[in-house]
């Protein structure tokens, strides 16, 4: 049997099937990849990840994402910022956000998301890779290498899950905790469940791109056999791999240690839910005024009040 055939008939147990003949073609040709990384273990698996950090026009909520990465997280992986802008004043905004984080953060302009973000997983060293979005904020201090030791082709390790998530902030939703299982040897005091047994929605979204440690090289393959132009297409799209996901496990702190605060959206390519608590307008006027958001007052809140609060501000 090929490597490919078996992959199919793992996750035909899953009972997850994709349909149509797009949806075919695409993990065929995705599936020959990741049939390829498997015959070549050493290249997936190894020690460390970078991060990249997805960002339109909200320089201010970044720079409070940076400030609480940098005050809660130990042993921080390297940073990669991919942002554009619509116009010369957010442009001004994070031409001062790359001055107060130079030489600790990486800012890539973007020309052409797609063609950016695969060069960029592209020109990586690291085996895993984690993305986050501009609106996330760290809730507790935790020590990021206890994340980034497990296998990614095995276990899909989450920033933002834990016992307090019992509700889908996006379908708003409640939601119940999956059935937690013992985990690998060395995850006793974590939490480890099947993703294909979670309720639909955050227990069941293996593939989001936002806080969830993945194979740097895997999603190199994965993406670069998909149509995306932008983070919300792009995380669209790859659904179509859920299959491969659904069977994977995963693993998480007992109390979330991430959580967007969706105060605002500024994608345009459909309508997210949000707080509409602060528009992106709004906060680029007091960036400007040299404030800066108070990311510190959201340490050790629930992840349903932090992504419901407002936010407070200090001159920088």
């Amino acid at each position: 049997m090929s490597l490919l055939g078996g992959l199919d008939r793992i996750l035909g147990k899953t009972g997850v099937h994709l349909e149509g003949r797009r949806a075919r073609l695409l993990r065929q040709k995705a599936w020959e990849g990741v049939a390829e990384l498997l015959m070549h273990p050493s290249a997936i698996v190894g020690e460390g990840a970078e991060g990249i950090v997805f960002s339109r026009d909200r320089a201010m909520q970044l720079h409070a994402f940076l400030g609480s990465w940098f005050s809660c997280v130990l042993s921080p992986c390297p940073l990669h910022v991919l942002y554009t802008t619509s116009d010369p004043a957010h442009e001004h905004s994070y031409e001062q956000l790359r001055e107060i984080w130079s030489g600790r953060v990486e800012f890539v302009r973007e020309s052409a998301f797609r063609d950016d973000l695969l060069a960029l997983l592209r020109g990586m060293s690291s085996p895993r890779v984690v993305f986050f979005t501009d609106d996330g904020m760290f809730l507790d201090p935790f020590d990021l290498d206890e994340a980034l030791c497990w296998d990614p082709r095995t276990h899909v390790f989450s920033l933002t899950k834990g016992r307090g998530l019992r509700h889908c902030f996006v379908t708003d939703r409640p939601q119940n905790l999956p059935t937690f299982h013992p985990g690998p040897p060395g995850s006793e005091e974590l939490l480890c469940w099947t993703w294909r047994d979670g309720d639909d929605g955050d227990w069941r979204f293996p593939l989001s791109l936002d806080g969830h440690v993945l194979g740097r090289q895997e999603m190199s393959i994965l993406m670069g056999a998909i149509p995306f132009r932008s983070p919300n297409t792009l995380e669209g799209e790859m659904q179509v791999y859920l299959p491969l996901f659904l069977a994977r496990e995963g693993l998480c702190f007992p109390r979330e240690k991430l959580v967007n605060v969706p105060a605002n959206s500024v994608q345009r390519d459909w309508r997210n839910r949000h707080t509409g608590l602060h528009g992106a307008d709004e906060l680029l006027r007091l960036w400007l005024a040299g404030q800066r958001i108070e990311h510190e007052v959201f340490r050790g809140l629930s992840c349903r009040d932090a992504e419901t609060s407002a936010y407070r501000f200090l001159p920088r």
